[in-house]
């Protein structure tokens, strides 16, 4: 017998299918499909996403996830998490609100041990956020716009390579990450199985992976997109996300990004300031700021201390990629 209310309630493998169809009435950019679903709350997370649905008349009509990842908080671990891909159905607004279905993956979250997560909502739901579901505006960010042909020529030994999906490569990636990995800052906590999973093992492959190398050595890794905007259909470059020794500067990273994208013919390339010194570095470019992201904050965990939580909410504190939001 077909519930003529909306029931909200926890979703699990087998709505799988109902909440593809879901996505598929928003005429979405990018392809919400079976293989996406397992890697986004499957593979990616480092436990079960929790998704949380509404249902009207046996069929799925809002959606919102909670992908648990662990966080780096300045040398200390924490059972972290991304809310992402918060939704409700044009036809059914007035049968459920967002913040209902997202309230309900807070309890689920909190009773799962998760201690806070981070979220990237729209410029229309963060205010919502903020005001009904106890979440904390952490930071306004602006993303900056360089044009590909302002670019310094590097050293001759400074080269990019391909990253290989092959054992010697995983191993490389492993020893880099290892040792840079910034664990000083607060960060999600990325490892080897991270970056693989997250970027080579993506199942639509918009990712673009390379080695930084001077002389041979390897000294960096770099993920890089080819972006097109649904809207005006104009292309880009962005930098996704990035792992570099002391031997690099953030400057000659914006460089090696430029002079790669300005190479495949793109003219402009999206930088995100992940931490206070790429900031800094992206200020020696001529730029124009683009879109602004609100980053919000919801604690769970009630026994964190207000020092660790002050330093949460300090965003001089973080570094966070551009693929640390971009879950497409």
């Amino acid at each position: 017998m077909i519930n003529k209310k909306a029931v909200i309630r926890e979703a699990i493998a087998t709505d799988r299918d109902s909440i593809i169809l879901f996505f598929n009435e928003f005429n979405l950019p990018y392809l919400r499909d079976r293989s996406y679903w397992i890697w986004l709350n499957r593979l990616v997370t480092t436990d079960y996403s929790i998704v949380a649905i509404a249902e009207y008349e046996g069929k799925v009509i809002a959606h919102y996830a909670i992908v648990p990842l662990d966080i780096n908080v300045l040398g200390f671990k924490y059972r972290g998490a991304q809310g992402v891909n918060a939704a409700v159905s044009e036809k059914h607004r007035d049968k459920v609100q967002i913040y209902k279905v997202s309230n309900f993956a807070y309890k689920i979250a909190r009773k799962r041990g998760i201690d806070f997560m981070y979220a990237f909502p729209n410029k229309g739901y963060w205010e919502m956020q903020v005001k009904i579901e106890g979440c904390k505006l952490l930071s306004v960010i602006n993303s900056y716009k360089i044009d590909s042909s302002i670019y310094e020529e590097l050293p001759r030994e400074i080269t990019i390579d391909y990253f290989e999906d092959d054992e010697e490569d995983f191993f490389n990636l492993d020893k880099l990450v290892e040792y840079y990995n910034n664990f000083n800052k607060i960060s999600l906590h990325k490892n080897l199985s991270y970056y693989i999973n997250r970027y080579v093992n993506h199942p639509q492959n918009l990712y673009s992976c390379h080695f930084i190398k001077i002389a041979d050595e390897i000294e960096g890794f770099i993920v890089l997109k080819k972006y097109t905007n649904p809207y005006s259909k104009e292309i880009s470059g962005h930098l996704i996300d990035y792992v570099i020794s002391d031997n690099i500067s953030e400057k000659q990273l914006i460089n090696i990004t430029n002079k790669y994208f300005n190479q495949k013919n793109i003219a402009n390339v999206i930088y995100w300031p992940s931490n206070n010194n790429f900031k800094e570095a992206l200020k020696q470019f001529s730029f124009s700021l683009q879109f602004k992201s609100f980053p919000c904050i919801k604690f769970f965990n009630k026994e964190l201390n207000s020092e660790v939580k002050d330093k949460i909410m300090n965003f001089k504190n973080w570094n966070m990629n551009m693929g640390d939001c971009d879950v497409f």
